[in-house]
């Protein structure tokens, strides 16, 4: 209602919950990985969503998803500074498109490990802009 924002780490609505780019990473659905800045809402991660925020391409798991970090904090410092977010109109999630709702319980020891045991190299793909809301890309 007072238009606070969030940033989420993962991206809505495909990754919701906790752990979201972990969990992208650990389906290979490294499309799937970045941060998503969207408003508060009554629901978990499911507020109208600002913009993506997406990382850099990096092969090693913890760059790439570090890298969506930096460009979430990178885009709302810039957006903020130009004023591009104020009173920016969000846009509603479709909610057919999420692939994982997780939850803090998932993120156990096991799945760690299992995560570790696949050795994930990320390969080089390409987003689908069609599915991404006003994407900010980091170089």
């Amino acid at each position: 209602r007072n238009k606070a924002i969030n940033i989420h780490m993962g991206l809505s609505p495909f990754y919701r919950g906790t752990d979201c780019n972990f969990w992208a990473l650990m389906d290979n659905n490294f499309m799937h990985v970045g941060s998503t800045i969207h408003y508060l809402s009554d629901g978990l991660d499911n507020g109208d969503i600002i913009y993506h925020a997406l990382p850099k391409y990096f092969e090693n798991p913890f760059l790439f998803t570090m890298s969506s970090v930096k460009s979430a904090i990178d885009s709302l410092v810039l957006k903020i500074n130009d004023k591009s977010i104020v009173n920016k109109k969000g846009t509603k999630q479709d909610k057919k498109l999420e692939i994982k709702n997780s939850k803090i319980s998932s993120f156990t020891d096991h799945n760690i490990q299992k995560f570790y045991q696949k050795k994930i190299i990320i390969k080089k793909f390409n987003y689908d802009k069609k599915l991404l809301v006003d994407p900010y890309f980091l170089m």
